[in-house]
């Protein structure tokens, strides 16, 4: 489930830059822990994958 502050993030949600790019129409997506991810055929393609990896992310935060 995506919220919009992180674990241990109180207050207003912090101004944050848009994820996806497009290079030579393949769509990627950055996150701050590792490379980019991509390429995707579409932004709809790279928005479902970042919303699973985000949901993927805070489960494992959930298992610590």
């Amino acid at each position: 489930m995506y919220r919009p502050n992180r674990v241990f993030e109180n207050g207003g949600v912090p101004y944050r830059n848009d994820r996806f790019y497009c290079i030579n129409g393949e769509w990627f997506f950055a996150v701050r822990r590792g490379p980019d991810k991509g390429p995707y055929a579409s932004r709809e393609e790279a928005r479902v994958a970042l919303k699973m990896y985000i949901e993927e992310q805070l489960a494992l935060e959930m298992s610590f």
